[in-house]
């Protein structure tokens, strides 16, 4: 879906989630991602979610300026999951997740129609996202994490 998308998602259903006068609301988002150093079929709980320039912010422009937002996911809503997966003996590790604005060069694929860069160059970027606890790759984490931080609603990434 992409953060442009996932945006407009989280604007609307969080209008209406106010109109309906919702309380003690909890956003959880399941899906696919790129793991990195785990086996696949694992559930990676994110612990913190990354942009692209590994940073735990959302970066959006407004009105023709950069604005930064945290870009942070409840601890508690973390555990809770965790929690549940490991009491449901399903494969889960925790870790980073990096939120990239592309599928192909922000993830450093190799088969796109742009290759900037080398076989070499990905595998050195891999390493150092797993150094840095980088468990996953994927296109949405920092919008989630940003609009529900700010909100005050507890948002959690199952991948």
């Amino acid at each position: 879906m992409g953060t442009p998308s996932l945006s407009i998602m989280l604007m609307e259903l969080f209008k209406l989630l106010h109109y309906a006068k919702c309380s003690n609301v909890q956003i959880i988002r399941i899906g696919t991602c790129g793991g990195i150093g785990v086996e696949p079929g694992t559930v990676i709980i994110t612990s913190g979610a990354l942009n692209g320039a590994l940073e735990p912010k959302h970066v959006q422009y407004v009105a023709g300026k950069k604005v930064e937002r945290d870009a942070l996911l409840d601890p508690a809503l973390n555990q809770q999951l965790f929690d549940t997966a490991k009491r449901l003996e399903i494969p889960v590790v925790r870790g980073l997740t990096m939120c990239t604005d592309d599928f192909y060069e922000g993830q450093m694929r190799l088969d796109g129609p742009f290759c900037d860069y080398t076989k070499e160059d990905k595998l050195e970027f891999l390493h150092r996202l797993r150094d840095m606890g980088v468990k996953n790759i994927e296109m949405e984490c920092t919008c989630l994490a940003s609009f529900t931080h700010r909100l005050g609603v507890q948002g959690g990434w199952m991948l």
